[in-house]
């Protein structure tokens, strides 16, 4: 028999999303943040908005105070302190099934994904995301995809890969903007990509 694998969503929904948070709320909200810096490079106005892995939901009030734009948010921490952020992981975004987003933004948590997870994280991430639309990756960004141990909790492990991968191998998906920060295999990324099914399948005659 396989060896049996304690799930990462699990541990994260139950007690480490909290303890993550505990951790670094000292440095919440970040003052030269990356993806909003990325956001603003690639000159886009948000409009309606999700960020999955938002933790207290900083970052969400931040986009809504600058750009007065919609946003919302998910993380596994249940203590938000926003309405409009709801306790859950990548994986199931069906408590959103009554919205349709200009953006969606994946805010440094999918190197903590399960990796079964990862074709259905793309999958919703895609269903939820308008045409024409943005998606934003901001996560570590190395040669080639590894893991390591991770160090706050006996078990889990952080994965590492270049992830806006998942969308690209779709051609509704195209690289519009990126901002590379290096640190060797810890360097880290941030990845705006834009979904256009009309340009990823152009009609031939």
């Amino acid at each position: 028999m396989g060896e049996v694998r304690v799930r990462q969503a699990d541990v994260f929904l139950e007690e480490e999303a909290e303890n993550w948070f505990a951790r670094n709320q000292h440095q919440l909200p970040v003052e030269e943040d990356p993806i909003i810096n990325a956001i603003e490079a690639a000159r886009i106005k948000p409009g309606v908005t999700l960020e999955v892995g938002c933790s207290n939901g900083w970052r969400v009030k931040l986009m809504q105070k600058k750009w007065g734009c919609k946003a919302y948010g998910i993380d596994p921490m249940f203590k938000t302190t926003l309405w409009d952020c709801r306790k859950g992981t990548a994986d199931d975004l069906q408590m959103f099934d009554d919205v349709m987003f200009d953006m969606v933004i994946y805010g440094w948590c999918l190197y903590l994904c399960d990796r079964e997870d990862l074709f259905i994280i793309a999958s919703e991430g895609d269903r939820v995301l308008k045409d024409g639309g943005f998606l934003v990756v901001y996560d570590f960004h190395p040669a080639k995809p590894y893991k390591k141990k991770y160090k706050h909790h006996e078990g889990l492990f952080s994965y590492k890969m270049d992830y806006p991968q998942l969308w690209l191998s779709n051609p509704t998906y195209s690289l519009y903007h990126r901002a590379m920060y290096d640190a060797g295999d810890d360097r880290t990324c941030v990845t705006i990509l834009r979904k256009s099914i009309s340009d990823g399948y152009p009609l031939h005659d």
